[in-house]
């Protein structure tokens, strides 16, 4: 007789990533293993630990990829729920926060839109924080250049150490100078940068890690 529990687990994993059948499913499952057992192709797996492992003090940043709907922010989510648990400050920019359909990351509690956060209130107070972007394209983009340069303003801060500065949508801001440049000078100053994209490619100086498949 057939586990009742897996047969549940099978389902939750049919429903997060909108498959029809178990059938499918099961089929999803076999190919992502063996997939991952394809050494050429495969890339570390995104849990906390190894997100946050240490690779000096210069590490580089993260960047968790995969194709649409494959678990890259859920796997954030969980990511985040972990730094909740464990007591680490994150501050996490997203454009989803002002989607009214997204529950994704409604549960943290402390919102800045992009005007309040050169304020600098999340430095001063080590929290959970998100930024809202606006969900137009070419105004997020604006704000994400802004953001960087505000923050590439603190290069060297103390206060910084102990934070991860975690992106969303990070492939649309493959071209503002001032993002990339972000990414490749605040390694030092940060715990961990981390970034979600469809594109791990564009994103050379970072470590590649793919989503969780399921929890």
């Amino acid at each position: 007789m057939a586990d009742l529990s897996l047969i549940a687990r099978v389902e939750r994993i049919a429903e997060k990533r909108n498959i029809a059948t178990r059938t499918k499913t099961l089929q999803f499952l076999t190919e992502y293993f063996e997939d991952s057992q394809n050494t050429k192709s495969s890339l570390p797996v995104a849990t906390f630990d190894s997100v946050t492992s240490s690779h000096g003090e210069q590490g580089p940043p993260i960047v968790i990829s995969g194709i649409p709907s494959s678990g890259k922010s859920f796997t954030l989510d969980l990511f985040l729920k972990e730094c909740r648990k464990r007591k680490q400050p994150f501050l996490l920019f997203s454009s989803r926060a002002k989607d009214p359909k997204s529950t994704e990351h409604a549960w943290i509690p402390s919102t800045l839109s992009y005007y309040e956060f050169p304020t600098l209130k999340w430095l001063e107070s080590p929290g959970e924080y998100r930024v809202e972007l606006e969900t137009d394209l070419n105004l997020r983009r604006q704000e994400v250049r802004d953001a960087a340069q505000t923050i590439l303003r603190l290069e060297g801060d103390e206060r910084l150490a102990k934070w991860i500065i975690a992106v969303e949508e990070a492939a649309d801001y493959y071209d503002v100078k001032a993002f990339c440049t972000f990414l490749r000078r605040m390694r030092k100053s940060t715990r961990r940068i981390l970034i979600v994209s469809t594109e791990a490619e564009l994103f050379r100086m970072c470590l590649p890690m793919r989503p969780m498949p399921y929890d």
